[in-house]
């Protein structure tokens, strides 16, 4: 899915592989890149020539992906702190064995 203003254009460049279910949202994915199977790319993104987005990623606002780095550590990190799993509060309910 792509969406796209005129104030936030979404712009893809040549040779890149954007996988099945990616939300493209007024980023800039440059020549060469791969952005995997779920992927979301938000607002002012850049990803850089033969940057790679990890499969299910959410790559933030504003956040730039350099040429030939894989993104999909940076943001389960960040992901883990600032989205806890709903099973996180199920857990600390639940009776120690």
């Amino acid at each position: 899915m792509i969406h796209t203003t005129p104030e936030s254009p979404t712009q893809v460049g040549n040779d890149c592989t954007i996988g099945h279910q990616v939300h493209l949202e007024g980023c800039l994915v440059e020549d060469g890149c791969l952005v995997g199977n779920g992927a979301i790319v938000l607002h002012r993104v850049i990803v850089r020539s033969g940057g790679m987005v990890g499969a299910n990623a959410v790559v933030l606002d504003g956040t730039e992906v350099p040429s030939f780095e894989d993104f999909r550590e940076v943001i389960s990190s960040c992901l883990l702190y600032t989205s806890p799993s709903p099973r996180d509060s199920c857990a600390s309910r639940m009776p120690s064995s």
